[in-house]
């Protein structure tokens, strides 16, 4: 009986060698899949912003490639229902998972290059936790980053201050703190935090001088508010009361092409009859309608620093099993007790005549004058927006401005 259980044993942790490892069976050709990846992950970044307006009013923002890539560092350690509630949520398969190592490269930038976005996602977990062996290294080749382990059990507070400080230092300082100083006990076993915030200067120049113009928050609130204005050419599609505009910031040679797309109403119209529209079906057919015209254009400056709670989020997706006892866990422990215990989320973008936060940047400032005849697009209504690469197609950051 025990050569019987001894076998059994051997064979459970041949399997989860297997499972970790067949994460890594795309290496050689990844990058001929990544657009597997990219499709996974606008799709969740649609549901994601229908799921998150549900009894929001106010203005947010979220970044789902952001938060995708925090789900795929669980996911690498899941077997069962509790891997599928995952690739459910995701919108791809987990096989592809690897895949990340490829995209993440394309999407960060050497510091010398103009625009650049920043990701602080980590999966800590408590150091008496018994890992399985290859977890540790499975998780680094995918994700660039080595499995962070704190002392949760013995000292709570360093430990909320290690993953503070180290959010911090990957976003530039503009996120922190991320965990505040509650929430953590010495029964704590497991935390995804995810941060994004992103740079770049415009590629067309914006004038000198703001302006304080009108903004219909909704039919009866009107605010003055600063504005920058541009003349230059941009994609632009347009339907009825809508248009979507595609603003370019600059270009980095060979690499991030970031895009801020701005979904917004012609005359008065809530929020709610944009969202009604805004899905990915949609989004695709607006991108490939876009066409290029010359405007005079108005667009609010606006900030947002927003923090979401993953854990209740998820939750509302079916997305239950990591954040319990039962979720298995068998790829990454033999912990019968191991779950994720919090998920956090936090982003931050500030647009101004400049750019994408972009006070360090090289940038002209132009004086531009309205050519007689020429149309003139004030987002002077409350829009969605979506900042995304127009060269690997990923969506990295949604919001919506109902009042700047």
């Amino acid at each position: 009986m025990s050569r019987m259980m001894s076998l059994i044993a051997g064979l459970k942790r041949l399997l989860i060698v297997a499972n970790l490892f067949s994460f890594s069976l795309l290496n050689a050709q990844g990058s001929n899949f990544i657009q597997f990846l990219v499709d996974g992950n606008n799709r969740f970044a649609f549901s994601a912003y229908e799921q998150l307006k549900k009894g929001n009013r106010n203005n947010f923002c979220f970044s789902p490639y952001s938060v995708g890539e925090g789900l795929a560092m669980v996911a690498i350690g899941c077997s069962g229902d509790t891997a599928n509630q995952i690739q459910h949520t995701l919108n791809y398969s987990l096989s592809f998972l690897p895949l990340y190592q490829y995209l993440n490269k394309a999407l960060i930038s050497s510091p010398d290059q103009p625009s650049q976005i920043y990701l602080a996602n980590g999966l800590w977990i408590d150091k008496q936790i018994p890992l399985a062996p290859p977890f540790a290294k499975v998780f680094q080749r995918n994700f660039g980053e080595p499995l962070q382990l704190l002392p949760f059990a013995q000292d709570p507070v360093a430990s909320i201050n290690t993953i503070n400080r180290w959010t911090s230092e990957k976003t530039k300082g503009k996120i922190s703190p991320i965990l505040e100083n509650s929430g953590v006990t010495k029964d704590t076993r497991a935390i995804l935090t995810t941060a994004f915030y992103a740079t770049a200067p415009w590629k067309n120049s914006f004038d000198r001088q703001t302006q304080y113009l009108s903004f219909y928050a909704n039919s009866t609130r009107m605010i003055k508010i600063e504005m920058a204005h541009s003349i230059a050419t941009y994609p632009v599609v347009e339907e009825g009361q809508w248009r979507l505009i595609n603003i370019p910031f600059a270009e980095n040679p060979g690499g991030l092409e970031l895009t801020l797309s701005v979904f917004t109403s012609k005359e008065a119209a809530s929020i709610d009859a944009l969202e009604k529209m805004f899905n990915w079906n949609n989004w695709i057919k607006w991108q490939k309608n876009a066409q290029d015209k010359e405007i005079s254009l108005t667009l609010p400056r606006f900030r947002i620093e927003n923090t979401i709670n993953l854990k209740d989020e998820f939750k509302k997706f079916g997305l239950t099993n990591i954040f319990m006892p039962a979720g298995d866990f068998s790829s990454l422990t033999s912990d019968k007790n191991f779950f994720i215990n919090m998920a956090l989320h936090k982003s931050f973008i500030r647009i101004d005549e400049k750019g994408a936060d972009a006070s360090g940047a090289n940038y002209t400032l132009q004086e531009s004058t309205v050519k007689k005849g020429q149309e003139e697009v004030s987002v002077n209504r409350p829009f969605i927006f979506v900042l995304w690469d127009r060269k690997t197609e990923v969506v990295l950051l949604l919001g919506r401005i109902v009042e700047p």
